[in-house]
Parts: structure tokens; sequence; C-alpha cells
């Protein structure tokens, strides 16, 4: 299953891909795979779910911007 996997993510996370083509999640989201103090991703706690680093998004503080609408979805 793991092999299957492209990136974790929650629907609001979806939402913003879809609308702009990143993928990118908050410290709050990736709480249960990353630090939520730095966004560090927690490499043993991934590996245990047989899921590597890449499947992690970028990490981003709630205030920060993290992306920009695409032209064509705008």
């Amino acid at each position: 299953m793991a092999q299957s996997v492209h990136k974790v993510m929650q629907p609001k996370d979806y939402l913003i891909y879809r609308l702009s083509g990143r993928f990118v999640t908050d410290l709050w989201s990736a709480r249960c795979f990353a630090n939520a103090h730095t966004g560090v991703p927690n490499k043993d706690l991934l590996a245990f779910w047989g899921f590597d680093e890449s499947v992690v998004p970028p990490i981003f503080k709630v205030a920060d911007v993290c992306a920009y609408l695409d032209n064509e979805q705008a």
C-alpha cells in the first residue's frame, strides 16, 4: 500500500493543491507525522508505516503564504 501513496494531506490541503498546483500542509495538520513545533518529518514513524519523507508535503506555519492561485484556476 505504501508504494501507492503520493502525498499525505488533509482535505483542505487537497483544495490548495487543486487551486494552486502545490502540495502543502500546516504544522497542526502535520503533527501526526512531523514535529508540531519545527515541521521536521518524523523519519522513524514514517518508516514504521512504510513511507519515506517524500509523502510529506512542505509544511508551513498557519499564517504563512504557502501558495498562489494558478492563473487557469483564478
